[in-house]
């Protein structure tokens, strides 16, 4: 994935209907939302809603057909026309108020009571949009007010890489992309009473430039980790090309990347890919989360390391026997009591993934949490998983270690806050010498 040298870079993709359709497809990602403001709308009728990054306008929609007096839907690309079109369409332009413009320099004429928003990037804080959220928050929303979503948890188990060697993808043809576009429209409106057929002429018109643009940026090495390019199989990669590193795996004391850090891999797990429990390695409030704790955090680690045994899926199964709000990540930690024996598979990474909840805030809870994971026990969303496969360098150690013990760094780049390295420090129960390994969030 290409980094972003500047706001232009991170926003470009967003113009794109193409680019917003893989949102739009991502099934989990919608019914978490959708659940979330419907299933509450008692937090939203006659409220003032605040839509952070609106994209097509789809949370802004949902906020209205809640019972939301208002809604003030922002956006700083051109899709705020887009979204506008669809507002209209679907009969809400007297609720939802369409703005382009960014969140950070905006004037709103009254502060809001609830922000909803779907900031999240890889690993969580990649994209650094959580930063426009808070200046949101910090700037319109009314004391007593709530986030949607309200908090979140970053995991991190061991796990097992096996690397796919797929053929070469073929981006989808126009007709394919229109094919799948109208498809969506029927679901979208049979799901969830939000009719985007307005918006297939516009979408048809797009198309070529879109195409092409993503033609230049294969041609310059560009890439995205939703173009197509994963086989079904137990464990989806991007590619393995940087698993062989050499030895300076370490960027500058200060926290700056290092300029031999490994890429990290975007992959779609399977279950029986993890070898260990999860650990929660990041927790916040996103009533109170501050920019400067997202500059840089760390925790310590101590993983157990079970190589004969792996987490079978449970075909995401409710647990009946789990407190009401467990989350699916604290669900997978408990299957591991019904494991049996299996092929013994060696550790040779580390994932993380990331939950979030719509809980509400303090002063105005919901009467129906729900969550939204990226985790290997549901079914997979666009952000995947982000894993840290041990180079060649260190696997000896690594591979076979039944504990593995560290630091877990995560920081932003000195030169733009939206992209993130992670900084391993590893000292394992056989050597107690410390390891460090640096990866770019890719």
């Amino acid at each position: 994935m290409q980094a972003f040298s500047d706001e232009g870079d991170y926003f470009y993709p967003y113009a794109f209907l193409t680019d917003q359709k893989k949102m739009l497809e991502d099934a989990p990602r919608m019914e978490a939302y959708h659940a979330a403001i419907m299933e509450n709308a008692d937090h939203f009728a006659g409220k003032a809603v605040l839509d952070c990054g609106t994209g097509t306008g789809i949370l802004a929609i949902w906020a209205a057909q809640a019972g939301a007096r208002v809604v003030y839907a922002v956006e700083a690309t051109d899709m705020a026309k887009h979204a506008r079109t669809l507002v209209d369409s679907n009969g809400l332009s007297e609720q939802v108020k369409v703005i382009k413009g960014k969140i950070e320099t905006l004037t709103l004429p009254e502060q809001v009571d609830i922000i909803v928003s779907e900031w999240m990037g890889l690993l969580l804080l990649r994209d650094g949009m959580l930063n426009s959220v808070i200046a949101a928050r910090d700037k319109w929303l009314a004391p007593g007010g709530s986030l949607f979503p309200s908090h979140c948890e970053l995991f991190l188990a061991p796990s097992v890489y096996r690397p796919v060697h797929s053929p070469a993808a073929v981006k989808a043809s126009h007709e394919q992309v229109l094919s799948e576009w109208q498809e969506l429209v029927v679901g979208i409106k049979a799901m969830y009473n939000v009719d985007y057929s307005c918006l297939t002429s516009a979408l048809t018109r797009e198309k070529d430039t879109y195409h092409l643009q993503s033609a230049i940026e294969d041609i310059l090495g560009g890439g995205d980790p939703d173009d197509g390019s994963d086989l079904d199989c137990d464990f989806e990669e991007c590619t393995d090309s940087d698993s062989d590193a050499g030895s300076e795996l370490r960027g500058d004391a200060d926290g700056a990347a290092g300029s031999t850090a490994l890429a990290s891999k975007w992959t779609s797990l399977k279950s029986d890919c993890l070898c260990g429990q999860p650990i929660v390695v990041k927790a916040f409030d996103c009533h109170s989360v501050t920019v400067e704790e997202l500059e840089s955090f760390r925790c310590q680690f101590e993983l157990q390391v079970d190589h004969h045994n792996s987490i079978r899926a449970h075909e995401n199964a409710p647990d009946e026997g789990a407190p009401e709000g467990t989350s699916p990540a604290m669900q997978a930690k408990k299957d591991f009591s019904s494991l049996q024996p299996s092929e013994l598979h060696p550790c040779n990474s580390l994932t993380c993934w990331f939950d979030v909840w719509f809980r509400g805030s303090d002063a105005s809870p919901t009467n129906a949490p729900r969550v939204l994971s990226t985790g290997p026990a549901v079914p997979a969303t666009h952000w995947g998983q982000q894993t840290f496969v041990f180079p060649s360098l260190y696997a000896d150690t690594l591979v076979e270690a039944r504990t593995l013990q560290g630091t877990f760094h995560v920081f932003q780049l000195p030169k733009t806050h939206r992209m993130y390295n992670v900084r391993l420090q590893f000292s394992s129960a056989r050597e107690d010498q410390a390891q460090t390994i640096e990866y770019q969030i890719e």
